[in-house]
């Protein structure tokens, strides 16, 4: 008589696609992009999550683990991570473009584009999913040097603040980084936390500078998630 076959072992664990934490003491903080949601996560849950986050090993058949993969946010280790990655590997912001900003001035040429980009990112984040506009974007760098980014950045800001539109962080760095994008520059979107009260808020970054906000907002955050 032939022996049972075992089930196939389950591969090691890792952050689903789209999927980013934030470790804020004995909680988790998740963000699901393609739900556009952000959740609190305790207990042992919490350990689970942020384990696989670290690269450790995770018993894949806990019931933690199976809900976790139930819920999208666990997969097997080594599924391509799409664009977003852990934005622990961007260094810690330590200087903004905009401290000490220009006043706006007369509009420009280039602030009337500038509004274009604005309106269109609002219109897709109100008809797309987010998780298609972020795979959407431009990765084409060419090596522009920082000083030309610190230029576009003060330049989109002094734009923005021509616009009808309130301002709003997803919207605004999202339309910055397609401008940035668009000429080449090396920028990311990031995602941030905070709690006690919770807030979410995102920024353009590069590297340890900020592009679409003062430094003293952003150090109030603690990253989830970068594009």
């Amino acid at each position: 008589m032939d022996a049972p076959m075992s089930p196939a072992p389950v591969p090691p664990l890792g952050l689903a696609d789209g999927i980013g934490i934030a470790v804020l003491g004995d909680v988790v903080i998740v963000l699901d992009i393609h739900r556009n949601r952000y959740s609190l996560i305790r207990g042992d849950a919490a350990s689970v999550l942020a384990a696989a986050a670290a690269g450790n090993p995770v018993n894949p058949d806990s019931p933690d683990a199976r809900a976790l993969r139930f819920h999208h946010w666990l997969a097997p280790a080594g599924t391509p991570p799409g664009p977003w990655f852990n934005p622990g590997e961007l260094p810690k912001a330590e200087a903004s473009v905009l401290e000490g900003g220009d006043p706006p001035g007369w509009p420009r040429a280039i602030d009337f584009r500038i509004a274009a980009i604005c309106l269109k990112t609002r219109l897709d984040l109100r008809f797309r999913p987010l998780s298609r506009i972020l795979r959407g974007l431009s990765m084409n760098w060419r090596g522009r040097s920082m000083a030309d980014l610190v230029a576009a950045a003060r330049q989109f800001d002094r734009g923005r603040r021509h616009t009808p539109f309130t301002p709003r962080c997803l919207p605004d760095a999202l339309a910055f980084l397609r401008f940035a994008r668009a000429r080449g520059h090396a920028a990311h979107l990031v995602f941030g936390v905070k709690l006690h009260p919770f807030e979410a808020h995102c920024w353009a970054q590069s590297g340890g500078l900020v592009l679409t906000d003062p430094l003293d907002r952003i150090r109030r955050f603690v990253p989830v998630l970068a594009v």
